[in-house]
């Protein structure tokens, strides 16, 4: 990572398409169940490997950015339940096998390309018929960001950083702006902001 930038190009952002292909209708009908791990059924933080054919089935979100989701929903194969889009934040490395032949002999395959979900969102269609796909993944993250792990944190600061905001200083300026929003809504008391997201210091703009 560049310092003084939340931005890493490891971070990845897309939508899965076929995800009921990719990842089976019933291990995302029980990923998503309601009692899962006491987390709001829209969003999991997990580890789940996505292999070669299946990485060529992520939108990167380059290609979706800024479209609302009103547009979005002419493709159906972006929709789960044929309700839901599905966000994900990932990693993916091209990696060679070395299968063995009938002799007993070692070969390297040509580099392919091997990823891990790192971030699952549920974007119920219904609800951001007139928002950007960029705006609601904003809305989501900005109030989420204190209750994922750390990893997940720098990929939604990231994403902040690439998508929403033009630096470091804004994206800090993003989430301190939720904050008074929020503190004034409820008259709380708003978190610093290195203490709300907790960041390494070498990430935090002196």
């Amino acid at each position: 990572m560049k310092y003084g930038s939340y931005i890493a190009s490891g971070y990845k952002y897309g939508l899965m398409s076929f995800p009921e292909d990719v990842l089976g209708k019933s291990f995302l009908d029980n990923l998503f169940k309601e009692s899962n791990k006491d987390v709001p059924r829209y969003w999991r933080e997990t580890s789940i490997n996505i292999y070669s054919c299946d990485c060529d089935k992520i939108v990167p979100f380059e290609h979706v950015d800024g479209l609302q989701l009103s547009d979005l929903t002419n493709y159906s194969q972006l929709l789960y339940e044929n309700k839901y889009f599905i966000f994900i934040m990932y990693d993916v490395l091209p990696l060679c096998s070395k299968p063995v032949d009938y002799y007993g002999l070692e070969d390297f395959t040509k580099p392919k390309s091997f990823g891990c979900l790192r971030y699952i969102y549920l974007i119920n269609k219904d609800n951001y018929k007139d928002a950007t796909i960029d705006e609601v993944i904003e809305e989501h993250l900005v109030p989420n960001l204190d209750k994922i792990d750390f990893g997940n944190r720098r990929r939604a600061l990231g994403f902040l950083e690439e998508y929403i905001g033009n630096s470091q200083i804004e994206t800090n300026n993003i989430i301190n702006n939720y904050l008074y929003r929020h503190s004034s809504k409820y008259g709380g008391f708003k978190n610093p902001l290195p203490t709300y997201i907790k960041m390494p210091d070498r990430l935090i703009k002196k």
